[in-house]
């Protein structure tokens, strides 16, 4: 079994299609502790619920532009599922399954937390 840790900064914005349903973007920059490299990430999501609580969804590009050992991994996409917390004062935090692989095959099955602040 692999740990892998992934540190990043995003740019997320919800387009609301109704009270309940959101489409969104998400964009950043991060670095992956498990392949020692930078990665750019892309993400397309669905987010619907209502207060505080959300069910998530969404489909990412993952692409490592850089890794201390000078090999780039190829381009990873990424299928995602979870809850979402927003609380009143910005304080957003998520735990989902995620679901990774590369173009032939889907390999790595993830849990994955993220702790962030909305405005």
């Amino acid at each position: 079994n692999d740990f892998f840790l992934t540190l990043s900064a995003n740019y997320e914005y919800l387009y609301h299609l109704s009270e309940k349903a959101n489409v969104g973007l998400r964009t950043g920059i991060g670095r992956d502790y498990g392949n020692l490299g930078y990665v750019a990430i892309g993400e397309a999501l669905f987010v619907t619920g209502k207060k505080r609580h959300y069910f998530e969804t969404g489909f990412a590009y993952h692409y490592t532009f850089y890794n201390d050992e000078g090999d780039l991994d190829d381009p990873i996409w990424a299928i995602m599922v979870g809850y979402r917390f927003q609380g009143y004062n910005g304080i957003l935090f998520k735990v989902y399954p995620e679901y990774l692989g590369g173009f032939d095959d889907w390999i790595h099955f993830f849990l994955g937390f993220s702790l962030g602040y909305t405005f």
